[in-house]
């Protein structure tokens, strides 16, 4: 089970990896808006400058559910790759479920 799990925790990551990696290419596809108004603050601040922050606040809260979510999954026996993938599915939904409840209470 240690192998199978070690490798399920890789593909979840690498999923997580992926999506922020087409995250940054997307917002350097994007051209330069000509005339920015920065006067407020953090207006002048794009996804590529505050990307940096919002992986190590998320990162370590997304690694802990991820972790639970996988030691759970990889009891059902599954391939490491499904296992991962669902791991990674399911943690984006705890994730997504958790900040549509904070959210909803502010």
């Amino acid at each position: 089970m240690a192998k199978t799990f070690g490798a399920s925790m890789l593909v979840g990551v690498g999923w997580f990896v992926t999506g922020v990696t087409a995250a940054v290419v997307g917002e350097w596809s994007v051209p330069e808006q000509p005339d920015r108004d920065c006067s407020g603050f953090g207006a002048c601040l794009s996804l590529l400058d505050i990307l940096p922050v919002i992986v190590f606040v998320a990162g370590v809260p997304l690694l802990l559910v991820l972790l639970m979510v996988t030691a759970a999954v990889t009891r059902l026996k599954l391939p490491a790759a499904l296992a991962g993938t669902l791991s990674a599915a399911l943690t984006a939904a705890v994730i997504g479920a958790g900040v549509a409840l904070y959210g909803a209470t502010r």
